[in-house]
């Protein structure tokens, strides 16, 4: 359970930088963004490791004989993006910000940041790890996360607005992949 709790922040820390990002430019503090996207981002995160889950049992069978390196490169390859893009970003004007919150824009955005977990779920295959309980882990701490993130944002937004959350969220989720190949090759 832990594991899945931690997966969750990780996989989290780029929702939580977009609802920080976006609350800190968005003025429009009763804006119904404002509960809207913590729960889109959570039923996405929820939704994508059942389906590469299901993707990844399809494969199982195949790459069984390989499936710890495939989980740790996936889950390494992941926190390494996350901490490379939290370095590399650089701030979005009120401009960009705004355009970001149009259905359309938001819908790109809940998928952007819930791809990582397909791969995820397909770990999960690949591990033959139950999915249900996990995606619900998942989605509820990214629910939190992201509800938590939105509640601050009036008091320390700006405070956060340069500060490079997805190195966290990166390093939690190349720990775990480390994990899981020091587990599968020495347990």
């Amino acid at each position: 359970m832990l594991t899945n709790i931690l997966l969750g922040i990780g996989l989290s820390m780029d929702c939580v930088a977009v609802t920080l990002s976006l609350h800190v430019a968005d003025q429009r503090k009763k804006s119904l963004i404002h509960f809207v996207l913590p729960v889109a981002f959570a039923v996405a995160h929820t939704i994508q490791p059942i389906i590469g889950w299901g993707l990844g049992t399809g494969l199982r069978q195949i790459i069984s004989q390989y499936d710890h390196w495939i989980s740790f490169i996936l889950l390494f390859f992941l926190g390494a993006r996350m901490v490379h893009s939290s370095l590399t970003q650089k701030k979005l004007t009120d401009a960009e910000v705004l355009r970001y919150t149009s259905p359309k824009s938001l819908l790109l955005l809940v998928f952007a940041t819930s791809i990582d977990s397909v791969l995820v779920g397909m770990t999960f295959a690949f591990l033959d790890q139950p999915v249900l309980m996990a995606s619900l882990i998942i989605g509820v701490t990214t629910l939190f996360m992201s509800l938590t993130a939105d509640i601050i944002g009036d008091h320390i937004g700006q405070l956060f607005k340069n500060s490079k959350h997805g190195i966290f969220g990166g390093l939690v989720l190349m720990g775990i992949g480390t994990k899981i190949l020091i587990e599968h090759l020495f347990f």
